[in-house]
């Protein structure tokens, strides 16, 4: 029919139209990649934080690090096949330079991606925030762990910029939420009791790895349970016995509660 005849013209023309416009003036443009700087990611470090800031300092001038965020969109190949190639190729370099900034460990345990950096981005993000009340109560206890030595004025500099960092990863990592504040400080006030300590540590790993948040309330029946324990050790006259003989032969001094 003549409309449909019409019509085609008008598409084709358009479509030259655009690709005329995206062969001169591509809407996404070759972005240039900086070589690394930075120090390598490492979750051993807890370095997460420092890690991205430099990303996201090194690339938002450039225009790369919005394809962390899966921005900007990918353009239609038909019509603007030059901007669509160009998206490609700065995805792609995204990708070697995110994988130029982890270290041989990170490497092995997350394969880079090469392609798909919103993806690579948010895989690595999640690895290294999403560590649960575990992570917190490991950075939370070093943070309190830490003492300010009187007199002198860039220790106390360097010390509170510390805890303050500690802090950011702890709060980094997950909700911390008033169940979660309880667990830190149970495990902190355990330090004197290594395998109490130790044995709440893995209830609460294994509490959380199914994604049952570890509550309260679990933490008061772990402390009946090892409560229980140590009164059917009293209750035991061998149980008392061999506590005699261990300690005439041991005069360190040990938790009474473990």
């Amino acid at each position: 029919m003549p409309g449909e005849g019409i019509s085609s013209k008008v598409k084709i023309d358009d479509l030259k139209t655009l690709l005329a416009a995206d062969l001169s003036h591509p809407a996404v443009v070759l972005a240039s990649v900086p070589p690394w700087a930075g120090k390598q990611l490492d979750k051993d470090k807890g370095n997460w934080l420092e890690w991205s800031c430099y990303v996201q300092g090194a690339l938002v001038g450039n225009g790369l690090f919005c394809y962390c965020k899966a921005n900007p969109p990918i353009p239609n190949p038909t019509t603007q096949p030059r901007a669509y190639a160009h998206w490609c190729k700065n995805d792609e370099c995204m990708c070697g330079f995110i994988a130029a900034g982890c270290s041989n460990s990170k490497i092995k345990h997350l394969k880079p991606l090469e392609n798909d950096a919103a993806k690579y981005w948010k895989l690595l993000e999640e690895c290294h925030t999403q560590q649960g009340p575990m992570g917190q109560v490991y950075y939370m206890h070093n943070a309190m762990a830490l003492s300010l030595e009187p007199g002198h004025i860039t220790n106390y500099v360097e010390k509170i910029s510390k805890v303050f960092d500690l802090l950011d990863k702890v709060w980094a990592m997950w909700k911390l939420d008033l169940d979660a504040l309880k667990c830190i400080m149970v495990v902190n006030a355990l330090h004197l009791c290594e395998q109490d300590q130790i044995a709440l540590l893995d209830d609460i790993r294994h509490g959380t790895a199914g994604g049952i948040p570890f509550t309260a309330e679990n933490i008061i029946r772990f402390a009946e349970e090892q409560q229980l324990i140590l009164n059917n050790k009293k209750d035991d006259p061998t149980a008392i016995a061999l506590a005699s003989q261990t300690k005439s032969r041991n005069s360190d001094n040990t938790c009474s509660n473990c």
